[in-house]
């Protein structure tokens, strides 16, 4: 068994908050834009009354593209949106054949079969699944662990580990 846990240091918290932010900021464009087209299509063949719809798909995209963290997320997400302010607890666990993470809002499981890559960032380890099991929340950040040593970690995904330099 390998145990990760306690707070995630500064830089690994601004890799969590800018990856998560990346990702719903794909995912809300990739579902916005084409929206918008289908919209402006309707609306310049059958009338302005279509670019109602517009309206709610825009505001949509613009609370997607606020950055965590900062005075706007803040801002319009109230309380929640200051959940990236303070010291964000971390807990992983590698046993037998599952991985789960519990973060401060939520928690997953997911097989170690499901596992794609292991990317060694120096100071923490993010782990990357196949698709339909992909998460943000799997990162080891290499001085929270309490149980094991990294030695066994890099052992148990020998073939699966990439090394980058985070810039």
């Amino acid at each position: 068994m390998i145990e990760f846990n306690g707070k995630l240091s500064s830089k690994c918290k601004k890799y969590l908050i800018d990856d998560s932010w990346r990702l719903n900021l794909t995912v809300g464009f990739t579902i916005g834009i084409p929206l918008i087209v289908l919209t402006l299509i309707l609306s310049f063949k059958y009338g302005w009354i279509y670019l109602l719809i517009f309206i709610p798909i825009a505001l949509i995209m613009f609370f997607i593209s606020l950055k965590p963290s900062t005075k706007a997320y803040r801002f319009f997400y109230g309380k929640d949106g200051e959940i990236y302010d303070g010291e964000l607890q971390w807990n992983i666990i590698i046993d037998q054949d599952l991985i789960s993470a519990e973060g401060t809002q939520r928690s997953e499981t997911n097989s170690l079969d499901d596992i794609k890559e292991v990317v060694d960032f120096g100071d923490f380890y993010k782990i990357y699944f196949y698709f339909p099991h992909k998460s943000n929340l799997f990162i080891c950040q290499k001085d929270l662990i309490t149980q094991g040593t990294i030695e066994e970690f890099e052992a148990m995904f020998e073939g699966k580990i990439i090394r980058k330099i985070i810039k």
